[in-house]
């Protein structure tokens, strides 16, 4: 009579598998992406405010230029929104806005490189400013320049 004769292969070290150091190693390198994806995208939605708000203001400021042009003047009968000599300061224009300031500054143009003098022809500049309200070291702000003559 023979006897099957009974392997052991539980002790066997070359299963398949992996270790714990393996799977921790692993798991660490893939987390290690997935910060690296997350930095990216908050980077990514910051650009996206900054570009939004920037553009925001340039269309303000354009559509303030455009309300300005539209504006009647001439040098006997001056609109105060473009006159000046009536206040040194430059004039808040827009008030509908809530994060954005709009300040007009007209000056008159007297160098003689522009082409007319004295107060034939201006020099319109608007200053867009936003948020409102803080210090203004802490705003940012865009700057549209622009020429105006009288209206024949």
């Amino acid at each position: 009579m023979k006897t099957a004769s009974i392997e052991n292969h539980h002790g066997n070290r070359n299963e398949g598998g992996y270790t714990l150091l393996e799977v921790l190693m692993a798991i660490s390198i893939f987390m290690v992406g997935l910060l690296a994806i997350g930095s990216m995208q908050t980077r990514a939605l910051l650009g996206n405010a900054t570009s939004r708000d920037i553009t925001e203001a340039v269309n303000i400021a354009m559509r303030t230029a455009e309300d300005l042009m539209a504006i009647s003047w001439d040098t006997t009968n001056k609109d105060s929104r473009l006159d000046p000599d009536a206040t040194h300061t430059p004039k808040n224009f827009d008030t509908e806005h809530e994060k954005y300031e709009v300040l007009v500054d007209p000056v008159y143009i007297t160098d003689e490189d522009y082409g007319p003098t004295d107060e034939e022809a201006l020099k319109i500049t608007i200053t867009v400013k936003w948020p409102r309200g803080l210090d203004e070291e802490d705003q940012q702000s865009i700057n549209y320049t622009l020429f105006r003559t009288e209206s024949i």
